[in-house]
């Protein structure tokens, strides 16, 4: 996938992001990621410091997973796989959080499962009542890791052209649609 597409799904989880920080279910963008994964606050554990601004430039220190053209690889799974929720909690730090800025996929990922998290709400209905619907698009397909599963919310969007151009549209009126 092109960069500017793969740009634009993380442009639109942004987005949602935003949408819940207005609604009151993330307080800060300096709230640590670790408050809606509890799996990452034992003590001792560096991801316990990631914040969710961190994840959103792509400066959480995570390890991005690897990508090879053969079973077993993490950067596959991220694409193929069918348990997204669990390769996302076992990431691992190569550096402290803020430090560095890496590939954004896991670190997307993993902003979609502190999102779910937040709001009780899967993914792609929370874009679709938040961000979708308020815009007077049409219908749009995620993708998940299996029927039933996780969103990949580092990409895989499907909407039309016109779709995105009023995604682009809300981005150049700050937020506001038809006046509201």
């Amino acid at each position: 996938m092109a960069e500017s597409a793969r740009g634009a799904k993380r442009g639109a989880l942004a987005l949602v992001v935003g949408a819940a920080l207005a609604d009151g279910h993330i307080d800060s963008l300096d709230a640590k990621a670790a408050r809606w994964i509890p799996e990452w606050s034992a003590p001792g554990d560096p991801r316990g410091q990631i914040s969710i601004r961190d994840l959103l430039h792509g400066q959480s220190g995570l390890s991005e997973p690897r990508y090879e053209n053969k079973v077993g690889s993490p950067g596959l799974a991220m694409f193929i796989g069918t348990d997204l929720r669990a390769l996302s909690l076992g990431l691992v730090p190569q550096s402290p959080p803020g430090t560095k800025q890496r590939g954004a996929t896991a670190e997307a990922q993993v902003l979609g499962l502190v999102l779910e998290r937040a709001t009780g709400r899967m993914y792609a209905g929370f874009l679709s009542q938040r961000l979708w619907r308020p815009i007077g698009a049409g219908d749009a397909i995620v993708r998940l890791d299996r029927e039933g599963g996780n969103t990949r919310t580092f990409c895989c969007i499907q909407a039309t052209a016109r779709d995105w151009a009023r995604v682009g549209q809300l981005v150049l009126e700050r937020g506001r649609v038809g006046g509201r």
